[in-house]
């Protein structure tokens, strides 16, 4: 975190903002400067992709007249209700 160009002001602002409509204890206050520092710096920094997630089956192949197979691992559970699915 580059702490030379987050500007203390709007830091500032935003403590000030919720001390306005918060009860704090006096000392929570640095802690309190010190998360909304840390956070609007790392607004900045770059966001990590988010890791693609495949299915274990098909969607097409997931769904059947008796039972669903779940997309996450692949699970194929026996159960007894689906007659009671079917006559709906």
């Amino acid at each position: 975190m580059n702490t030379e160009q987050i500007n203390p002001h709007l830091t500032a602002k935003i403590v000030a903002s919720y001390v306005r409509h918060h009860r704090l204890v006096p000392d929570q206050l640095a802690d309190l400067i010190t998360s909304v520092h840390r956070a609007i710096g790392q607004l900045r920094q770059p966001h990590e992709p988010e890791e693609v997630l495949t299915p274990a089956v098909s969607v097409r192949w997931s769904v059947h007249r008796d039972y669903v197979i779940c997309l996450d691992c692949g699970y194929q559970p026996r159960n007894r209700a689906s007659r009671e699915w079917r006559q709906n």
